[in-house]
C-alpha cells in the first residue's frame, strides 16, 4: 500500500460486493471515475481483495452526510 499521495490524489471509498456483502474499500485516485476503474482492476485479483466480484460506486472519503 502507498503511503504517500500524490498532491492531485483524494482519498475515496467504493462501495462492492465481498464474498456476498455490501462493503466500503478506500482508494486513492484523482477523481471517482479512477476509484472505480481502480477497484475494477484489483477485484479478485490482488491480494486482499480476492472476494471482491462486483463494483458499485465510489465516492470522496470526506464527504460529509
Amino acid at each position: 500500500m502507498r503511503s504517500k499521495l500524490n498532491s492531485n490524489e483524494k482519498a475515496y471509498y467504493v462501495l462492492v460486493s465481498e464474498w456476498g456483502t455490501k462493503t466500503l474499500v478506500s482508494v486513492h485516485a484523482t477523481s471517482v471515475q479512477s476509484a472505480e476503474k481502480i477497484a475494477r482492476q484489483n477485484a479478485g485479483r490482488k491480494d486482499g481483495w480476492e472476494g471482491i466480484h462486483k463494483i458499485y460506486n465510489a465516492f470522496p472519503a470526506d464527504e460529509k452526510a
